[in-house]
C-alpha cells in the first residue's frame, strides 16, 4: 500500500509542478529583440528535460504528450497538438542520454542538450513563421542558448 501511494505522490508532485510552470511561464518577463520576436523562457521544457533524465522513458513520454496537449489549449489554442508532438519527439532524444551519460563528456552531452533543444525550437517557430531566414535562425539560437543556459544553472543548482 505504501508503495501506492509513494508512486502516486510522485506523479501528484509532478504534475502540480507542471500546472505551475506552465502558468509560471505566462508572468514571466521576456527579451524582445524586435517586433514580434521574443525570447522567453520555457520553463515546463527545462522541467521536461530533468524528468527524462532521470525517470523510466514511457512515463515521460506519457507525462509529455499529456502536458504538451494541455500547453496547446492554454497558450496557442490554433496549433493544438503541436508542441505535445514536438515535446515528445525532444524528450524521447532526451532520454537517449540516460543510456550513454558515463560515455560522454559533460561538453559532449552539453552540445547534444543544444542540437535537441535547437531542432525543438526550430520547428516549433517554423510553423508559426512559416519562412526560413537568418533573422529567424539568429532567433531561434538565441532562444536555445538561453533556455539551456537556464537548464545548466538549475541543473549546478539542484543536482550538485
Amino acid at each position: 500500500m505504501y508503495l501506492l501511494y509513494s508512486k502516486n505522490k510522485e506523479i501528484f508532485f509532478s504534475i502540480v509542478i507542471s500546472f505551475v510552470l506552465i502558468l509560471l511561464q505566462g508572468f514571466l518577463p521576456v527579451i524582445s529583440l524586435s517586433e514580434g520576436l521574443i525570447i522567453t523562457c520555457d520553463l515546463f521544457f527545462i522541467f521536461l528535460t530533468f524528468v527524462a533524465l532521470n525517470k523510466a522513458l514511457y512515463k515521460v513520454v506519457i507525462f509529455a504528450f499529456f502536458f504538451g496537449i494541455f500547453q496547446d489549449l492554454v497558450i496557442q489554442p490554433e496549433t493544438i497538438g503541436l508542441s505535445a508532438f514536438i515535446k515528445l519527439v525532444s524528450i524521447y532524444f532526451i532520454n537517449y542520454l540516460n543510456k550513454i551519460k558515463e560515455l560522454w563528456s559533460e561538453l559532449a552531452i552539453i552540445s547534444y542538450l543544444f542540437l535537441i533543444y535547437f531542432f525543438h525550437y526550430f520547428f516549433y517557430h517554423f510553423v508559426f513563421v512559416n519562412e526560413l531566414s537568418l533573422l529567424i535562425v539568429g532567433y531561434i539560437f538565441l532562444e536555445t542558448i538561453f533556455n539551456l543556459f537556464i537548464y545548466i544553472i538549475c541543473d549546478k543548482i539542484i543536482f550538485n
